[in-house]
């Protein structure tokens, strides 16, 4: 039968200094870690494998990302209209002028 090598864990047991110091509290705390470590990669693990979640997250990004390039839109369609409107009011003013003046000068 091949040997398996055996991944360490990133929190090896400690080592102790004197025999038989490797009290049964010590054990269930590396235990405990090693189960929380545990949760945490399968949870991990879960959340990459759920697409249904992935393709969620993806299209509220997108989503996000389509409601601020609208608010944007709006934001400059107003200032061109704002824009606009001042730049026809100033012509309709000069033209205004503009007849006022040439009927001053048709009259004799």
């Amino acid at each position: 039968m091949p040997r398996r090598h055996l991944a360490r864990s990133a929190h090896p047991l400690p080592t102790r200094n004197r025999p038989g110091d490797a009290g049964i509290e010590d054990i269930k705390h590396d235990i405990e870690q090693t189960r929380e470590e545990l949760g945490e990669t399968v949870e991990a693990l879960t959340t990459q494998l759920d697409s249904k979640a992935q393709a969620k997250k993806r299209a509220d990004a997108l989503r996000n990302q389509a409601v601020s390039r609208l608010a944007a839109g709006k934001e400059q369609a107003a200032g061109a209209s704002r824009s606009g409107r001042a730049r026809l009011d100033r012509h309709a003013r000069q033209a205004k002028t503009y007849q006022a003046e040439n009927r001053r000068r048709a009259r004799p």
